[in-house]
Parts: C-alpha cells; sequence; structure tokens
C-alpha cells in the first residue's frame, strides 16, 4: 500500500503558508493565507489520502481547515525556566518555537485516527559563575499530547515525558513489527541516547543507551538526524560533534557500530539518504558532500558535489546557504537555507547518482514568501514498501535540460566541442567540468551570443567527466563526456 501520510509539506514565515504538493505531479507550490507561523520547529501529517490532517509549530496544533485545533493552543506550557526571549514565541498564538526537529507528529499504531504529537520546550541553562547574562538555551522538557481527529480535538495535552536535556534532533522509525514507533533523541552533553517506544495507546519509556562520542552543547541547534530508508543506520551530524553514524536495530531500539566522521569545515550541518540508501548526504554552509554507504571505509569515500555558489535573491538581505535536508514523495531531495529567512530551497535532482551526477539545484524552487529556516521533521512512512519515494512524481525536473546541450567528440581524445543555445533568460552562464571524484576541473564563462566552445582535454586523466551548464547555481543541462 502506497502510504500518503507525508504528502504535503508546510512552510511559512509570519501568516503566509506555501505548501509544496507532491499530490501534483510534478509537485506544485500551493500559497495560503494561514494565522499559524512556522520557526524552526515544523511537523504535519497528512491522511491516508495525502491530504492535510495536522499541522504544528510547538506552540500550537492545526487541523484540517487550518485553524488551531479545539484546545490545541498552549503547548509546551511557559513557565519561569522558559528563557525570557522565547517566551514571546508563543504568547501571541501564532508564531513557532526557534528548535530544529523538537516536534515529531506519528499516528497511533491502533490506527485509530488518533495522533501522538511528541514536543520539546525550551529552558534556560546557566553557567557558572552564575549570573543573569550567563546563560544558553537548552531543549527540555519533552511532552506528548494527542490529538482524535474523529472529533478534532486534542485530548490529552502537554504530558511530561522526560525532563532532561536533550540535543533536539529529535526523530522516529518504524519498529521491525511494522506497526510500533522508535523516537530516538541524543542526549546534551552526554554520550547518551533516550528512546521511546509508541505502541497501540501507550508510549513506553524512557530507555538510554551510552555509545559514542559526547554531544557537546557546543553544536545544539546546528544540526540534524535521520534513519536511512530501511532503518538500518541512523546519523546525527552538527557543527560541534561533526558526524555520528551508527547501525541501528529495529526490533530492540539499540544503536551500535560508532563511527565518527570529521568534516573539511565547521557550520550548521544536514543529513539525508539516497532513495536505496547507497549514499549519504552531509550538507554544511558551503559544501555538499556524498559518501558511499557501500565503501568500506565510508569517511574516505567523501566526494564534494556542490561548493554554495554566493546567491543572494535580489529582495532578500540573506544568502541561500546550505543545510537541512529531506527526501520528498518524489524520490528527490530537498534542503532549506540556513541564515535569516530566504525563499529559497535546493534540490537534490538525482540522489542515487554518483558524484556530480547527483545534479545539485542550488536555489531553484523560489517560494513565494520567505521562509524562516524550517523544513518539516517528517520520518520515513513507507519504509517497509519496496521503495521510499515515487519518482514518477517528477514529471519534468525544473533546471535540468532546459537549454540543448551537445558534447563532441564522444569519446574525446584532445578537444572537447561544448554546443549550447542560450537565447532567452540564459545570460552569465558558465560550463563545468567534473571529475568522478568530485572534483571541478573546469569553470569557463560562456558567450550567450555564441553556441559554441571548446575546452583542452589534453591534459586530462582517462575516464568519465560530468559537463554542466549553469547559471547561478541552477543546472540548465548536463551529461557525460568520456577521456580516452
Amino acid at each position: 500500500m502506497v502510504v500518503l501520510l507525508f504528502r504535503k509539506w508546510e512552510f511559512s514565515y509570519q501568516t503566509a503558508w506555501i505548501t509544496l504538493n507532491f499530490n501534483s505531479k510534478p509537485m506544485k507550490l500551493d500559497s495560503v493565507k494561514r494565522i499559524m507561523s512556522f520557526d524552526k520547529a515544523n511537523a504535519s501529517i497528512c491522511d491516508k489520502n495525502g491530504k492535510l490532517l495536522l499541522a504544528c509549530n510547538s506552540c500550537w496544533v492545526a487541523g484540517p481547515d487550518n485553524n488551531i485545533l479545539e484546545n490545541g493552543g498552549g503547548l509546551n506550557p511557559i513557565g519561569p525556566l522558559v528563557p525570557p526571549v522565547f517566551r514571546d514565541f508563543c504568547r501571541d498564538s501564532i508564531s513557532g518555537l526557534p528548535l530544529t526537529q523538537s516536534i515529531l507528529i506519528l499516528p497511533n499504531p491502533r490506527g485509530d485516527s488518533t495522533y501522538y504529537i511528541f514536543h520539546t520546550n525550551a529552558r534556560q541553562h546557566f553557567y557558572p559563575p552564575i549570573s543573569p547574562n550567563n546563560w544558553t538555551v537548552i531543549a527540555a522538557p519533552t511532552y506528548i499530547s494527542i490529538a482524535d481527529m474523529r472529533i478534532n480535538k486534542i485530548v490529552k495535552k502537554n504530558h511530561p515525558i522526560l525532563d532532561d536535556s536533550i540535543f533536539v534532533c529529535k526523530m522516529a522509525v518504524k519498529h521491525k513489527n511494522k506497526r510500533d514507533w522508535w523516537v530516538l533523541m541524543p542526549m546534551m552533553n552526554q554520550n547518551r541516547y533516550v528512546r521511546f517506544l509508541l505502541a497501540p495507546d501507550t508510549v513506553i519509556g524512557p530507555s538510554y543507551q551510552e555509545i559514542g562520542d559526547v554531544n557537546s552543547i557546543d553544536g545544539i541547534l546546528s544540526g540534524q538526524a535521520c534513519f536511512s530508508h530501511d532503518g538500518k543506520h541512523y546519523v546525527k551530524t552538527d557543527l560541534a560533534n561533526q558526524i555520528f553514524l551508527f547501525d541501528f536495530d529495529r526490533e530492540t531500539g539499540l544503536l551500535s557500530n560508532y563511527r565518527k566522521m570529521t568534516l573539511p569545515e565547521i557550520y550548521d550541518t544536514g543529513c539525508a539518504f539516497s532513495p536505496s540508501n547507497r549514499y549519504l548526504y552531509i550538507s554544511t554552509a558551503y559544501h555538499i558532500y556524498q559518501y558511499d554507504m557501500q565503501d568500506p571505509n565510508i569517511e574516505s569515500s567523501r566526494m564534494t558535489v556542490a561548493e554554495f555558489d554566493g546567491f543572494q535573491a535580489n529582495d532578500s538581505s540573506f544568502p541561500t546557504y546550505f543545510w537541512q535536508m529531506l527526501l520528498g514523495p518524489d524520490c528527490r531531495i530537498y534542503m532549506n537555507c540556513s541564515g535569516g529567512n530566504p525563499r529559497h530551497l535546493h534540490v537534490i535532482a538525482n540522489p542515487d547518482r554518483r558524484g556530480p551526477e547527483c545534479t545539485v539545484l542550488q536555489h531553484s524552487i523560489r517560494l513565494s514568501s520567505t521562509n524562516n529556516n524550517t523544513i518539516p521533521n517528517i520520518p520515513q512512512f513507507r519504509i517497509d514498501e519496496p521503495w521510499p519515494c515515487d519518482s514518477s512524481a517528477v514529471v519534468s525536473t525544473p533546471g535540468i535540460f532546459e537549454i540543448p546541450l551537445s558534447l563532441s567528440p564522444n569519446p574525446v581524445s584532445d578537444e572537447l566541442q561544448i554546443g549550447y543555445d542560450l537565447r532567452g533568460d540564459y545570460q552569465h552562464s558558465v560550463a563545468e567540468v567534473w571529475d568522478m571524484q568530485g572534483r571541478l576541473m573546469v569553470r569557463q564563462p560562456l558567450d550567450s551570443y555564441q553556441n559554441r566552445t571548446s575546452l583542452s582535454t589534453r591534459d586530462w586523466l582517462p575516464g568519465i567527466y560530468a559537463v554542466r551548464i549553469v547559471q547561478y547555481g541552477r543546472v540548465l543541462a548536463w551529461d557525460k563526456v568520456v577521456k580516452r
């Protein structure tokens, strides 16, 4: 059975909502004026027909009519330990908490139209020596609230399940029994992970496991956690702790085979697996890296597949840096931006292809309003199906083959002729050549009044190369060439 519970993704800033609607082929953008706003806390779920059922920003819950659900306000109660700057995020009932991956919405395994909302609040944490100004934000406590969609009402709210501080990075995966759900969260400043089991009508836990290195507080709010689509691997990445990679047992909920991988730079990070689970993608603000999960030495397989092109829209004061990722129902990976509230999303169009052939389309989706660094926190609902997504949903891929491209001769020996047509809105384009290790070999500006250029290939090593025509980071066309 094809599961449609994640067919609509919600984005917004203030009162302008943008929906990525995957019920359409190809995906389309819907714009609706609604009263809910998202900051970084963002979760939603659809019914079995792909219709939006619930959305939550960790302050309140919206129902199918986009209005506040009965008893749906007042999530994460404001108390004396909530940081002063955080108290106003929920006070007007339309904003949202700025805590990444702090919320999840999961269906009751009983299948009775009730849904469990796992949500975490913010708390002040004072450093010694204690002073009014010497504090930071931590994520605690964690609650559950329950929505009964037979009566469109929150029937249980703010029931505490964990008082300890977590690293946020909350993610869920199906139990091996294909019914229940594991919810996994790293603990802050510890090497412990806390897990809960969502079974029919009950939440079992907390249970703890010590493994790997300490999750330093220095990386809080900067990263992302994700499971592979078969549930066999778990990754947590952030700017301070880099990349923690584990195997995962869906029967016991336990992590094993810990590996730590380092990154060449320290920035906000995100993660996602390709549909086949062959490739792991890790983003920093300036680069997107691809790792081959079938390589005996995964860390050594790292390949750079994108370098931030510096794009900043004319109507925005914020660059579109890379950040968090999520595999879409159409088998493409979508990525939000870090810093400020830019109105663009990035796309990895072919995530199961090696190296630059994965085709990163920088800032290729322009939203109708700004987006406050948010992307929905949605688990993989199709984990036990033959494939986690539906590539047939991509009828046309924006940014790919927008212009004609010819490479000759192919294979090539000494000189490559590149044919193109840049008439229209394709000025300021460049030709790029990448090798299969993800290294940029050539970047050459193109004359839009010509239709051909040539590159010397005498010094190229024999092998396969990717040739791309790019405009401001957007791939207009690409193809492969073989060097003899």
